[in-house]
This record gives structure tokens, C-alpha cells and sequence, in this order.
């Protein structure tokens, strides 16, 4: 059944992090649950294949050890696209069921292309030069979302996210810092304070994409 929606009335550095905090708390097996089961299906499959591959050794060849990390990349991206739409479901007041990871697969190749190609304009820039490399990742942050979302892929993901950010560069990047601070500081209190930073920040991202996106006027999917 459908549920309540969320939205941030406005953008700051700590807004998205209090708002995640609220949908996670009113929301707490959906959030938790999406998040856990997605982290198990990517993350045993992978370390059994290794131990698989390995064959007792303390390492894999390099070449059996990179196919099985193209493929779990591949995988792992599958799952996320599923986990972004349960979220945005979630935050826009629709109805989600855990199944919602694996309905996605149309979207994986023009997924895994827009993360290819935005791997490659990020690793020269923060090898060579730092700054160039935050100023792309901010500046193209919200591609792997519209993506997934369903809402552009290509070279108009990346138009579309240069739109949503033009005018906020600063305060995403001042909510990513809030929501590192927020996250080591859970973990250095206990686990369990630094898992739910973790998850508070995460949903406070799909709420900023969401955010972002009606303030370019484009309408959410329905």
C-alpha cells in the first residue's frame, strides 16, 4: 500500500542527515531491511566465489581474480540500481516490496556505461589534481540516480545532473562532510550509532536527488 511521503523543504549541510534520520526511524524495517539484504546478496555471493576461486591459496591468479571482480562489479551494480528505486519509492510515498532489487535490469547497461565513463572523468582528477577530481564527483553526482531512476542515461544524465547542481555545489559537498563526521563519529562511539549514520546519510541522498530534481522542474516518475 502506498505510504507517507517525504521531501527536505530546504537543502543544507544538515538537513538531508535529520531528514534521513526521520524516514529511517518511521520507516526502520523497510530502511534496514532494503540495506541488509542488499548488502548479503552482494557481498557473501562475492567472498564465496573468492574462496572458491582461490582453491586454498592464499591468492587467486590476477587474471581468474579481475573476472571475478567484473563480475561481481556488474552484480553489485544490478543490486544497487534496485536498492536506489526502493528508497526513492519509499520517500515519495509509493508502495515497495523487498523485490524491487531485481526488476531493474533494463536500466544495468546504461548504468554500468554512465559509471564507466564517470570512473574515467574521475580518477585522472583526483590522481593528478584533487580538486578537478571533488569538482567532477560533485558536479556529476546525481548520474548514477537519474540513471537508475529511469529519468535520463548518457550524455543527458550528465546534463541533467550539471543542471541540479550548478547551485549547490557547495552545500553538497558540506553534506557529504557532515555526513563523514556524523558516520566516524557513530562508529568510534559503537557499531551500531555508525550503521545508522550510515543509513541516515544514504536516505539523506536520495532525498537531496529528489530535492535536486524538482527544483529543475522535472517531474517525478509516477
Amino acid at each position: 500500500m502506498p505510504g507517507k511521503a517525504y521531501a527536505l523543504t530546504e537543502f543544507t549541510a544538515t538537513s538531508p542527515l535529520s531528514k534521513g534520520w526521520e524516514v529511517l526511524k518511521e520507516n526502520f524495517v523497510k530502511v534496514a531491511g532494503v540495506l541488509f539484504i542488499g548488502f548479503l546478496v552482494m557481498s557473501v555471493p562475492q567472498e564465496i566465489i573468492m574462496n572458491i576461486v582461490k582453491g586454498g591459496n592464499d591468492q587467486a591468479p590476477n587474471w581468474l581474480s579481475f573476472i571475478v571482480m567484473l563480475v561481481f562489479f556488474v552484480w553489485n551494480s544490478f543490486v544497487t540500481i534496485g536498492i536506489m528505486n526502493f528508497l526513492l519509492k519509499l520517500v515519495r510515498g509509493q508502495e515497495v516490496k523487498f523485490d524491487e532489487l531485481f526488476k531493474y535490469s533494463d536500466r544495468l547497461v546504461p548504468y554500468l556505461i554512465g559509471m564507466l565513463r564517470l570512473m574515467l572523468m574521475l580518477i585522472p582528477g583526483l590522481f593528478l589534481f584533487v580538486l578537478p577530481g571533488i569538482y567532477v564527483a560533485i558536479r556529476f553526482a546525481y548520474v548514477p540516480f537519474l540513471i537508475a531512476d529511469g529519468k535520463a542515461e548518457g550524455s543527458e544524465a550528465f546534463k541533467m545532473s550539471t543542471e541540479m547542481t550548478k547551485d549547490s555545489m557547495l552545500t553538497i559537498l558540506l553534506f557529504g562532510l557532515v555526513s563523514f563526521v556524523a558516520i566516524m563519529l557513530g562508529f568510534i562511539a559503537l557499531v551500531i550509532p555508525g550503521l545508522l549514520a550510515v543509513a541516515s546519510a544514504y536516505v539523506g541522498g536520495v532525498l537531496v536527488y529528489e530535492y535536486q530534481l524538482k527544483q529543475v522542474g522535472t517531474p517525478v516518475k509516477k
